[in-house]
């Protein structure tokens, strides 16, 4: 390994003439017949040398009064930031009916008991395409060779919203509620129709409509 022989204290010459360049004489650098490497701010006469090229840096400007505003404006909006978020109460955990999504669940695996073509709704409740059916929104049909992977997934949300699964008597009685609610529907519609008055409808008429609906909705 070669010693390094540096003439007198320009070892410090990099980490000095960051301070101001025009204070700066230029460096020399050679190597002797002994692969000994020097440094001098004298040029030697003797051997071909290079002239160092010392990277000079400019010390750190003092930042502006318009810098100083912004910096200041950042730091006021981060301590109001983490005021809010300390006062902030926590988020309340969501509260989940399981009464409602399950008699929705029972609902919906009946459905897919149907013979009839099934579809989903926009709601994301499985309806069967029933003489009645009066649903308007976009459907998502069920193919035959799916039908039962969803019933398998309708049925795992009966075991997680049910406290009892397997009661056959509330899975069913759930679909009878549905087909209620739907004739009930029907027949409300059936009387907004005929209640236009472009309609003319006879008022005996209107009446037994009306009467059909009550008895619907029960």
């Amino acid at each position: 390994m070669k010693l390094v022989s540096v003439q007198l204290p320009w070892l410090l010459v990099p980490f000095l003439l960051a301070s101001s360049s025009s204070l700066l004489a230029d460096v020399y650098r050679w190597v002797d017949e002994n692969g000994e490497v020097h440094f001098s701010d004298k040029k030697p006469a003797s051997v071909q040398a290079e002239v160092v090229d010392i990277e000079t840096r400019k010390p750190p400007s003092e930042p502006d009064e318009g810098e100083l505003r912004r910096l200041e404006l950042v730091r006021q909006a981060e301590e109001r930031f983490r005021e809010t978020v300390k006062l902030s109460p926590p988020e309340a955990p969501v509260q989940v009916d399981h009464d409602m999504a399950c008699r929705n669940a029972r609902r919906n695996f009946a459905a897919l008991q149907e013979v009839m073509p099934v579809y989903r709704d926009d709601a994301g409740n499985y309806r069967p395409q029933w003489h009645g059916d009066y649903y308007q929104g976009q459907r998502a049909y069920v193919k035959d060779d799916e039908r039962e992977t969803v019933k398998r997934k309708v049925m795992a949300d009966i075991r997680a919203h049910c406290a009892d699964p397997a009661d056959e008597d509330a899975l069913y009685g759930a679909y009878d509620e549905w087909i209620a609610s739907e004739h009930c529907e029907i027949a409300r519609r059936a009387v907004e129709r005929a209640a236009r008055p472009e309609s003319r409808t006879p008022e005996d008429v209107l009446l037994r409509l009306r009467r059909e609906h009550a008895d619907a909705c029960r």
